[in-house]
């Protein structure tokens, strides 16, 4: 099934490199214009994200002892930032309300920094303290 599924994939990309190579030519050749260059980037960038939605979940479905994983991974990252919306503050300096930040605004970022820096302490600290036990290791 895998190996099958992974010919068809194979054979469209082929195909949109193709179609790909084929428009650019024609763009510098002068057939063809900006906007459909643009407009073909944007189809690209919609089969990237639907490929990106739905084969993680077709490989999931194939094998699902790796869904649990992912699915350990992903109530991690939903604690991590809960913890961080929880810790956001929703202030707004004087300054940044001509620009249209509001409290929801402030909080959601404050989230996302926090988040990130949640997960670069867990990161590096996961790296500090598995070196140092592989240094014991032997």
């Amino acid at each position: 099934m895998k190996d099958d599924l992974s010919k068809k994939v194979q054979f469209i990309l082929i195909g949109l490199l193709g179609l790909s190579v084929i428009l650019t030519i024609l763009f510098y050749a002068g057939v063809v214009g900006a906007a459909v260059m643009l407009n073909w980037g944007y189809v690209l960038l919609g089969i990237t994200a639907v490929a990106a939605l739905v084969f993680p979940i077709i490989i999931l479905a194939q094998d699902p002892k790796k869904a649990k994983g992912a699915l350990f991974s992903l109530v991690g990252l939903l604690v991590v930032f809960g913890l961080a919306y929880v810790l956001a503050s929703d202030a707004v300096l004087i300054s940044y309300e001509g620009y249209g930040v509001d409290a929801g605004t402030s909080k959601s970022v404050g989230m996302g920094l926090i988040g990130t820096y949640i997960l670069l302490a867990l990161s590096g600290g996961g790296i500090i303290v598995f070196g140092i036990m592989s240094m014991f290791k032997g």
